[in-house]
């Protein structure tokens, strides 16, 4: 039986012969500790932490260990009160109130993280600072807000893909095509080899996404030119040459796709989209259904195969597909409203009611909406009544 190699076993060992012969040096035992904790031997990291501790009370460095190997296990309360005490010793230091936001950030707590970055920025207002505030707004939807503070990032000199790519991301959740591409292009110029490809792809897609579906050619034939085996670029300028009505075309896309990769999920994707845009809902049927066994936790499929047995009247499938992507991601209020409406359709007007109200509750900009649909619902009775009269 072959044994899993296990990549940090030999560092540890390393600092454990140092050790041995430099006892009082906790600096071997603060190396150890984070090998220790990359390798998930929580107990033992500790161990050494407190060692540390034990001669020098007041090192922050293990107390930000610490931390973090509290975070690991699960353990927050004493991961906080870890930063706490650190902080105690070197008040507003950056870096533990930067880690201390990376954990608040991760457990979903956006005021506690936001707090800690703005402490950062009003002392260090880096680059580096605004970076860090930017991906927290961008990971809670801020939009808005992490435009300004990429922006801001890139005035101060972080100006990277990393700085473009995602602020492109923003102007396009904004509205804004024209500079969309432009922080796209910019990041294509920026990229290497890898993220050139990866970029270059974005740009095809937005292109797509904003009907300029010459350009999105222009961009998917320099891919295909580079990459002429990948399935999925292949799929997705099938997708373009549907929309130019280049027909032939894009159906030897997918074919060549199929051949090349059965198991790339785009081939289907675009198949479902292609059949559905037909009306041919029992090859869409099929298509997204094999997109959903190639990637069963993508929740947006459950919508599409939902939608179309709503199409043919399956409401109760449909309501099924639509209950497991709720599941899948139950933060986004377009599918409650999605289900909602099967609900209507069906004559469960609670259940739809109850839907909309959830709808509105995740996305209360909206509100007036929501209550629009939900209003129009209970009036749904009393009309059939009426009509029944």
């Amino acid at each position: 039986m072959i044994r899993k190699l296990d990549p940090w076993e030999q560092y540890i060992k390393k600092y454990s012969y140092l050790i041995s012969q430099e006892p009082e040096n906790i600096e071997l035992y603060l190396k150890r500790a984070n090998f220790y904790n990359m390798q998930e031997n929580y107990p033992y990291a500790q161990q050494d932490c407190n060692t540390v501790l034990e001669q020098d009370p007041d090192n922050i460095e293990a107390r930000m260990e610490k931390a973090d190997i509290y975070f690991h296990m699960q353990q927050f309360r004493k991961c906080f009160e870890e930063y706490k005490l650190a902080l105690e010793k070197k008040p507003n230091n950056t870096r533990i109130l930067s880690d201390r936001a990376e954990a608040y950030q991760e457990l979903g707590n956006y005021p506690k993280a936001l707090q800690d970055l703005n402490i950062i920025i009003d002392m260090k207002p880096d680059a580096g600072a605004y970076f860090q505030r930017a991906e927290l707004h961008f990971n809670f939807r801020n939009f808005e807000a992490a435009l300004l503070d990429y922006s801001r990032s890139i005035e101060l000199g972080e100006e990277n893909i990393f700085t473009y790519q995602p602020r492109a991301f923003c102007h396009y959740q904004l509205g804004d095509q024209k500079n969309c591409i432009n922080d796209l292009t910019q990041a294509i110029e920026l990229s290497n080899e890898v993220w050139f490809h990866h970029n270059l792809a974005l740009r095809a897609k937005m292109y797509y996404r904003f009907s300029r579906y010459s350009k999105s050619l222009r961009d998917y034939n320099k891919l295909i030119e580079l990459k002429q085996d990948n399935a999925k670029y292949l799929a997705e300028r099938a997708r373009v040459l549907f929309e130019l009505e280049r027909f032939a075309e894009s159906y030897r896309d997918l074919d060549k796709a199929l051949s090349i990769d059965p198991e790339e999920v785009e081939i289907y994707t675009v198949r479902y989209e292609i059949d559905e845009r037909l009306l041919e809902y029992e090859n869409a049927l099929k298509a997204i259904t094999k997109a959903i066994s190639l990637e069963p936790n993508e929740a947006q499929y459950y919508i599409s195969r939902g939608e179309i047995l709503h199409l043919q009247g399956n409401y109760d499938k449909a309501e099924r597909d639509y209950t497991k992507a709720i599941k899948l991601d139950p933060k986004n209020p377009e599918y409650y409203t999605t289900r909602a409406f099967s609900y209507k359709i069906n004559g469960e007007f609670d259940k739809a009611i109850r839907d909309l109200k959830k709808a509105k509750e995740l996305n209360p900009e909206n509100s007036k909406k929501y209550d629009k649909a939900i209003e129009n619902i209970d009036r749904e009775p009393w009309l059939r009544r009426k009509e029944k009269e």
